[in-house]
């Protein structure tokens, strides 16, 4: 092939087609520049993808670490609370999660220097959705649904079915 577009430049070259082979060659150039642009790009919208997944990855991990223990796990294993976290928080270039504000900056929390956290945000929420939170043990001159046995609902709640099943058969 080499040899056949060697002769056939030598041709035009010898018709005095100076301009048709170099705008030959520049096609050929512009393929190849075209076709490693493509590869390129295809490779970088495939990374990038990849970023994104592992990026919500980390900040699904940030959420949960800051509600851990500060809210029923059905809230979390059901992905309300992950869900109305990600309208919120985004990564930052530490791997934090942080809100931005609308100028890409960081909001910042109660102590007007740190940005404002997802654990700030969990205790913000009591009062919007007091159904992701366990139901205080004790208040209001209640002694709680334990039955005598020290647990309380929000621990029995808190429990695995079976262990709930147990306890249950133990107090009958």
């Amino acid at each position: 092939m080499a040899k056949l577009d060697q002769d056939g430049e030598a041709k035009l070259l010898a018709e005095g087609k100076i301009e048709e082979v170099v705008n030959n060659r520049t096609e050929k150039l512009r393929a190849d520049l075209q076709k490693q642009l493509d590869e390129a790009h295809s490779k970088t919208t495939s990374a990038e993808a990849r970023v994104k997944q592992y990026s919500q990855r980390v900040l699904d991990d940030r959420i949960r670490d800051a509600v851990m223990g500060k809210v029923h796990t059905s809230a979390i294993k059901s992905g309300d609370v992950l869900r109305a976290a990600r309208e919120l928080f985004v990564l930052d270039e530490h791997g934090d999660a942080v809100q931005l504000d609308a100028a890409g900056k960081p909001v910042l929390g109660k102590d007007g220097k740190t940005p404002f956290s997802p654990a700030e945000w969990i205790e913000s929420m009591t009062e919007i959705a007091p159904h992701w939170f366990p139901a205080s043990s004790s208040g209001g001159g209640a002694a709680g649904s334990g039955s005598g046995s020290g647990t309380s609902k929000a621990a029995l709640m808190q429990m695995p079915a079976k262990e709930r099943m147990e306890l249950g058969r133990k107090r009958a």
